[in-house]
């Protein structure tokens, strides 16, 4: 089934405050990415060309592929010393499926709900809030748009999230995009994110990627051919200083 802007939103609205209850109040993220736009609790595998503009870490083993290029640490092994994220619990989904067809743009607002499918050149609009959904897919060039003006978007995803060729999670205010999956996370050829990635299973992008972010994944890495990583941090949360953890990037709601 296939929802319009226009006419949908009121009901998809109405719907998913019902649907979302308790689990509306997401747990707090800690984290402490440090510089660290790569982290893997299972080998990374980096391909030819692979550029990182900041550090890159694995608990198990890491491939370097040819002429690629690391600017800061790279820390591979146990006794790696960069920290594992606290993502609290994953919310749970609801049931109502969202599918959106070739070019369609829908905006769906904060809230629970099942499977959600972007077709090729779809165009999805998220608001700040809290977003739990059963599974995520996008076709050739679907698009995420997270209006951030506002607050920050987090979008808990309890399966798996597989990005088509050429697909994009863009940004469009001072806040921030969250993706915190509950399984795999498949970004294909071309594909770009703005934001950060916590996924709790295997990560891989296809070539040529571009993430603006950063990543931990729960699994293994892996990027193909000229792929980019520019680490980019939140602002730590307000009081965190005088609390004495200036230094942990803290991901909170942030209403405005």
């Amino acid at each position: 089934m296939h929802f319009s802007t226009r006419n949908a939103r009121p009901y998809l609205a109405a719907l998913a405050a019902a649907s979302l209850g308790a689990a509306a109040q997401a747990g707090v993220i800690i984290d402490s990415p440090d510089g660290f736009a790569l982290r893997s609790e299972g080998s990374t595998s980096l391909g030819a060309d692979v550029f990182v503009d900041g550090s890159a870490g694995a608990r198990g083993a890491m491939e370097i592929g040819w002429n690629a290029k690391i600017t800061g640490l790279i820390e591979k092994g146990p006794e790696s010393t960069w920290k594992t994220p606290d993502l609290g619990k994953l919310p749970e989904a609801g049931t109502k499926t969202i599918s959106l067809g070739w070019k369609e743009t829908v905006a769906l607002d904060p809230g629970a709900w099942g499977k959600v499918a972007i077709g090729d050149s779809a165009t999805l609009l998220l608001s700040a809030g809290d977003y739990a959904v059963k599974s995520f897919s996008s076709g050739w060039a679907g698009t995420v748009v997270a209006d951030t003006s506002k607050g920050d978007v987090y979008l808990y995803v309890n399966g798996s999230l597989k990005a088509g060729d050429e697909a994009r999670f863009l940004t469009t205010g001072p806040g921030s995009l969250y993706l915190i999956t509950g399984g795999e996370s498949a970004f294909g050829y071309k594909s770009q994110l703005t934001g950060m990635l916590y996924s709790q299973g295997s990560t891989a992008f296809g070539s040529e990627s571009l993430v603006n972010g950063y990543v931990w994944s729960g699994g293994a890495i892996s990027a193909g051919w000229k792929s980019e990583f520019n680490y980019s941090a939140p602002i730590p949360a307000p009081g965190a200083a005088a609390l004495g953890l200036a230094a942990l990037a803290v991901a909170r709601r942030r209403r405005r």
